[in-house]
């Protein structure tokens, strides 16, 4: 079960360009939507809504079906931020910790470099000890 978890959830290294392909589609991806919702709302507010509003007894105005999209816009959004981006950003920090992330190499250079010094410091300080216990006899 193990191994069949580990090849369905394995990752690979494509390079950067599909990165930074999917990114820039995500970026502007925003921008379409807006563009796209400025048409399918009116189009389906006489569409869709208006012929079934009218059909119960209902008389919607556009301004009200327009004020009802926007709240429940606000309302996604504003869970969007409390949930979705908290969550989204702990995967990515896992993700960039993962996958050539240099300030992980420089993190591991750095530990290093404080094991070399702190092996350093030991042997000083040893000899050090040695020195004065020679000296006080």
């Amino acid at each position: 079960m193990r191994r069949i978890i580990s090849i369905i959830f394995r990752q690979y290294d494509v390079g950067e360009w599909w990165g930074a392909l999917s990114q820039t589609l995500a970026q502007i991806m925003a921008f379409i939507t807006v563009f796209n919702l400025a048409l399918l709302i009116p189009t389906a507010y006489v569409t869709w809504f208006a012929p079934w509003a009218q059909k119960n007894g209902w008389n919607v105005p556009f301004s009200t079906f327009l004020l009802t999209i926007f709240i429940i816009s606000i309302i996604t959004l504003l869970l969007g931020y409390k949930l979705l981006t908290p969550s989204s950003f702990a995967f990515w920090n896992r993700q960039f910790w993962k996958h050539r992330n240099p300030i992980r190499i420089t993190l591991a250079e750095m530990r290093k470099t404080q094991e070399r010094q702190d092996k350093r410091m030991r042997a000083i300080e040893k000899a050090q000890k040695e020195i004065l216990e020679l000296v006080r006899k």
